[in-house]
């Protein structure tokens, strides 16, 4: 069955994100490094099955020219996989972005001066179409839209800033959008990848795992229907799952959903019967309490002895500065 997929033909960084996540997900479909690694692996036992032959008489010659050709043939067929596999990232992208993506290829494995590998390391020689060098490559093309440090920065976000909408948002949405930002991850521009980066700095391109995501999600959603999760849990629990956290909070939230509705009302009538106990003081004729000053509703200027205005005024520039 055949699926149509939309080509990507630029945008905004989580656009690109989630052009790279489409490519993941077809070549998963599609099988293409499953297959690879399976034909790796015959190939590899192939290759170990010709060095412990030793005999030299007919039967072991007809088996090693036997082996050699399929090992032939299995280094043939590993190499259309991986052909396949970097033609699907092509295949994928508008006309009009192919020309940068080429010139990225080229830098990436093309250069006799070397490359930097994952962790920052510098290697010397062509690195070649691997799958090492097309992550490189996706990496690259990455850092057109965003900065080196955008794993560190995405996750600093998710870890203290991200907050449910108090209202107009629902925890199921507000759970699928978490989990969608938490798999974002794994494909961010780090600093551990950058040229000369730390030995001990680590990758920072990795999903939190569920422990983290479940205190992420509690501290997130409304004080109110946090409290109303630990209440319901009880002392000593402590949450593992995010999807269990997730099924608990939507059990809890038509109470909380409820409760701040009723809580909306009672503000809402609270404002009305502070409006009404305060009516419109008047003083003079027809003027408010807060126009009383002048006729005109200003406050009078400072008179100078000579009669004037004051020399200077707090908008002259000397006025606000010193």
């Amino acid at each position: 069955m055949k699926e149509e997929i939309t080509k990507f033909s630029g945008g905004e960084p989580e656009e690109a994100l989630k052009h790279v996540l489409l490519f993941r997900q077809t070549e998963r479909k599609m099988d293409i490094l499953k297959d690879h690694a399976l034909l790796t692996k015959v190939k590899l036992s192939r290759e170990s099955q010709l060095e412990t032959i030793t005999a030299t008489d007919g039967d072991a010659i007809q088996t090693k020219a036997k082996l050699k050709k399929e090992i032939v043939e299995l280094k043939l067929d590993i190499k259309n996989k991986m052909d396949e596999y970097w033609s699907l990232w092509n295949q994928l992208l508008d006309d009009s972005l192919k020309e940068r993506w080429d010139e990225i290829v080229s830098e990436q494995t093309d250069d006799e001066k070397g490359f930097v590998a994952a962790g920052g390391i510098c290697m010397t020689g062509k690195r070649g179409k691997t799958i090492p060098a097309l992550k490189a490559c996706i990496r690259q093309w990455l850092l057109q839209v965003m900065e080196p440090n955008a794993a560190e920065r995405h996750r600093d976000y998710l870890s203290a800033q991200i907050k449910m909408p108090f209202r107009g948002y629902n925890c199921r949405a507000f759970s699928a959008r978490v989990l969608q930002l938490n798999e974002y991850c794994k494909y961010l521009p780090c600093l551990k990848d950058k040229e000369g980066s730390p030995a001990n700095l680590k990758h920072a391109n990795v999903p939190f795992d569920d422990i983290k995501l479940s205190m992420i999600m509690l501290r997130a959603v409304p004080n109110s229907l946090s409290q109303a999760y630990w209440a319901k849990m009880g002392v000593g629990h402590f949450p593992t799952s995010v999807k269990e956290v997730v099924k608990e909070l939507l059990l809890l939230e038509p109470e909380f959903c409820q409760n701040q509705q009723i809580h909306d009302i009672v503000e809402k009538n609270a404002r009305k019967k502070t409006s009404a106990a305060k009516p419109f003081e008047k003083t003079g004729e027809g003027k408010s309490a807060s126009n009383k000053g002048t006729s005109l509703g200003r406050i009078p200027r400072k008179s100078t002895p000579n009669g004037g205005k004051d020399s200077q005024s707090a908008s002259s520039p000397k006025g606000a500065t010193e």
